[in-house]
């Protein structure tokens, strides 16, 4: 769909429509130089919707013939597709995408049909066959620990998980995700890879610095690497000032032009593969963080 609204664009030779076609292969550039997602269609949903806008506004000029050959071959091809919501049965196994095995959901590139992992628990037509929605792993992980942690005295718990979405939602706000996979920490986005030779687009595992976790826990800046230590500072300043404070606004810009840098760079040339993961415990546990529910 989206190739045939390129190229119907680029032949119909109208400016505007042309300028929407260059919009949509930008994106897909793009696409293709951040490396993709791990959804399989994501990252193309944008250049669809485009797509559908140019067709539609592009038909005008053609033929009812062409006009019906083309919506109709567009709904054969959507109808064709075995993971199509009008053909997927229920249980949407199809004998191909077990759901919620992640094993088999995702390719060798590691792109998975997400839907097909958490339909069976997370699926509106499901919703009947369980107690509780979503009836999932990491959501029944995190009403367990919601559960453990509700009689403790402590306001701040603080853990490192890389589950910050159904995990983190069911535990509750009194619990602190230190996100080792960085999707949602300012300070571990901006730090390497811990195993460049093994990843998945999506899932960068992060070593977590020493004195980190008891700086969330303290929120009092307890980093141990004095480069590193600075160069939060900076972050802080940007993720909890006010947001129209003006040394704030001045910080971000000095970020975004590397004026803070050279302490991130001293940091990891000091320790190229970053500081020590802190866990304690062999199953990536801490002394802080509540048990398991169980995987």
């Amino acid at each position: 769909m989206i190739a045939v609204a390129m190229v119907a664009a680029v032949v119909g030779r109208r400016g505007r429509f042309q300028t929407g076609a260059a919009a949509v292969a930008l994106k897909l550039g793009y696409v293709v130089y951040v490396g993709g997602d791990f959804m399989a269609g994501r990252f193309l949903v944008s250049s669809f919707v485009v797509a559908v806008m140019l067709l539609v506004h592009l038909s005008g000029r053609w033929s009812s013939r062409v006009r019906f050959g083309t919506a109709g071959g567009a709904i054969a091809l959507a109808l064709s597709l075995p993971i199509s919501p009008l053909r997927a049965p229920k249980a949407y196994t199809l004998g191909v995408f077990p759901a919620q095995d992640p094993g088999r959901t995702a390719a060798g590139d590691g792109i998975a049909d997400e839907r097909g992992f958490y339909f069976a628990g997370c699926g509106l037509v499901h919703a009947g066959e369980h107690e509780r929605m979503p009836a999932h792993p990491w959501a029944e992980e995190g009403r367990a620990i919601a559960e453990h942690i509700r009689p403790l005295r402590r306001e701040r718990i603080v853990c490192e998980h890389n589950l910050v979405g159904m995990f983190g939602f069911f535990a509750g706000p009194r619990l602190h995700i230190i996100d080792s996979y960085a999707l949602s920490d300012p300070l571990l986005a901006r730090l390497p890879v811990a195993d460049p030779e093994h990843w998945r687009i999506g899932h960068f595992q992060r070593k977590v610095p020493e004195g980190y976790r008891e700086t969330i826990r303290q929120e009092e800046n307890l980093i141990r690497s004095p480069d590193l230590s600075a160069y939060y500072e900076k972050i802080r300043t940007i993720t909890r000032d006010p947001v129209f404070n003006l040394a704030r606004i001045q910080t971000i810009l000095e970020l975004h032009l590397g004026r803070y840098d050279h302490w991130r760079q001293r940091y990891l040339d000091t320790d190229p593969e970053g500081a020590p993961m802190v866990s304690p415990g062999d199953d990536g546990s801490s002394p802080d963080s509540p048990p398991p529910a169980g995987r």
